[in-house]
């Protein structure tokens, strides 16, 4: 079913469409609306009616050796799906201070280790998603506490590089730089230096931050 809206032409108005949903318990998420716009955006009323329809696509598990949990305190249980390359992430929570809460998607990985993301969307609703956050983390475990780096968009305003030295400590938030999805991110760990990067196409990389402060273990 559909929503109609009477509108004056030329009015901008929001239109969005949750990133997934589950529909006799089968897992959906969004891929596209059909004036190509992501999640969400905003169309120019035009002056003829218009249909935008939103669609999804069957949501698969995560391939090995991804997992996928909350950590911390959430307000609600996140999840996580992959389609066709793509992870698709939702979660709650706050990523800042001594306790983290947000959802996970990781594998393990032992001595020197590399991860690199391209942010493709960043739902943005002005009402409560002003924090909301995705990039990628090196993570020392999964306690709200644990000592980790991580880097990435945030749905409004800069780029923020977040990271906490040891267990149970408040966290360094920095800027990293104004920044737009898509977007790639990356940090390295080579030997105890956790390095983190930022690129507008994957191809040319800016550095960011490197940090030997870091306790993580093997």
């Amino acid at each position: 079913s559909g929503t109609v809206i009477p509108s004056v032409v030329g009015f901008q108005r929001p239109i969005g469409a949750p990133s997934s949903q589950t529909i006799s318990g089968t897992n959906f998420e969004f891929v596209s609306w059909s004036d190509s716009g992501s999640a969400t955006h905003t169309i120019s009323t035009p002056q003829a009616n218009a249909t935008y329809t939103a669609t999804y696509t069957v949501a698969e598990a995560l391939p090995d050796p991804w997992e996928h949990a909350d950590v911390g305190a959430v307000g609600s249980a996140g999840k996580a799906s992959y389609i066709g390359g793509t992870f698709s992430v939702k979660g709650d929570g706050y990523l800042q201070g001594r306790e983290d809460s947000f959802h996970f998607v990781y594998q393990q990985a032992s001595g020197d280790c590399t991860i690199t993301a391209r942010v493709v969307d960043l739902p943005f609703d002005s009402r409560r998603d002003k924090n909301a956050r995705a990039g990628v983390m090196i993570r020392a475990d999964l306690s709200a506490g644990a000592p980790h780096m991580f880097i990435g968009p945030k749905a409004k305003g800069p780029m923020q590089m977040i990271s906490r030295n040891r267990a149970d400590r408040a966290t360094d938030n920095a800027n990293a730089g104004a920044a737009a999805v898509p977007y790639w991110v990356r940090i390295t760990r080579e030997g105890g230096v956790l390095t983190t990067y930022r690129s507008a196409d994957g191809v040319t990389w800016s550095k960011v931050r490197s940090k030997n402060t870091i306790t993580l273990g093997s």
